[in-house]
């Protein structure tokens, strides 16, 4: 299904409520649309330049300010390993391949103490792409594609999506 036609309505409303979940402190919502926005940033057709810059602006103060806001994330949640890997991402998109780095390591570190087993696999699942797509490191990859596939307890949709040609094929935001 081509749901680009659909996001081109949604842009500026989507980038209008970055702020106000920051207000909210909805560090959730903020990982949300910082993918959504990452993943509008990085399309190719149906979507004009300017447009594809202003997601990715947007999608950076949105997993800026979700960093902010899940500074005080409890041992065991997600969503801020899950802003860290899209930070880290938008880094190595604008140039900030060693800078990304800082981001990975925490959101690794992280991983190891999260409770819910699909956002644990989800996690390990993401830094297994990032080190092997953007940073070329097929060892920490495999590691990480390793752990996601270790993590028990996983659904089945989740499962499916930890196979590598699927990831490959539509990228980490799967």
């Amino acid at each position: 299904m081509n749901v680009v036609p659909l996001y081109k309505p949604l842009l500026k409303k989507l980038i209008n409520q970055i702020a106000p979940l920051a207000r909210e402190g909805n560090a959730d919502a903020l990982d949300v649309l910082s993918t959504h926005l990452l993943w509008v940033s990085g399309l190719t057709h149906g979507v004009s330049i300017p447009d594809t810059c202003e997601a990715g602006i947007a999608a950076g103060e949105a997993a800026a300010l979700g960093l902010e806001v899940s500074e005080g994330e409890e041992r065991g949640g997600h969503t801020r390993a899950l802003l860290l890997l899209t930070y880290a991402d938008i880094c190595v998109r604008n140039g900030g391949k060693a800078h990304s780095v800082q981001y990975l390591i925490e959101a690794a570190f992280r991983a190891r103490h999260i409770k819910d087993a699909n956002q644990k696999a989800r996690v390990y699942r993401k830094l297994a792409y990032l080190w092997g797509r953007q940073h070329w490191n097929p060892f920490l990859a495999a590691y990480f594609l390793v752990k996601c596939r270790q993590v028990q307890g996983v659904s089945a949709d989740v499962i499916a999506k930890n196979d590598p040609r699927v990831t490959a094929q539509h990228g980490a935001n799967v």
